[in-house]
């Protein structure tokens, strides 16, 4: 009997879990609400859950503030990226063109599958310089089993920092 409800109570536990990990991918409305009210134009913009969970709270520019992040598409042409707003006020969307830092290029953006929070400082990338003083938290973007970058506050503006593979 006590192994029946042992493995009953780990299946039951597995069970939340699942649902727990199920609803990280959800673009809940709340989230869309908090996002436009920052600026983001959902007619040129959709928050897509390809990144779970699908948003990630952190102080990026180091103010204090809670800031949001969320996994974002370019309406007309499918281009991924990071749509990213600062105290509920300010917005900013990057990896849709151009480069972040020396290496961080914005076709990187459309393979990325998985994303967290970093926090502290950033360790010494393989390939560029030193690694860079964080003004706040930091964003880990990568490929599984493969590459990662972290995306930065710089103090004017986002910047990348390439982690290696």
């Amino acid at each position: 009997m006590r192994l029946f409800v042992s493995a009953l109570g780990m299946a039951m536990v597995g069970l939340y879990a699942l649902a727990a990990a199920a609803n990280q991918d959800e673009v809940k409305p709340q989230l869309v609400q908090q996002m436009e009210a920052c600026g983001l134009d959902s007619a040129i913009y959709e928050i897509l859950p390809y990144l779970t969970p699908v948003e990630l709270g952190g102080d990026f520019d180091g103010d204090g503030a809670l800031d949001l992040a969320a996994p974002v598409s370019r309406k007309h042409d499918g281009k991924r990226g990071v749509a990213l707003c600062r105290a509920g006020t300010l917005l900013d969307v990057v990896g849709m063109s151009g480069r972040m830092g020396k290496n961080l290029g914005a076709a990187y953006f459309d393979s990325i599958d998985w994303w967290a929070l970093h926090q502290g400082a950033a360790e010494q990338g393989a390939s560029e310089g030193p690694p860079p003083e964080l003004i706040g938290d930091a964003i880990t973007i990568g490929k599984f089993g493969s590459s990662s970058a972290l995306i930065y506050w710089t103090g004017t503006n986002y910047s990348g920092y390439w982690q290696g593979d």
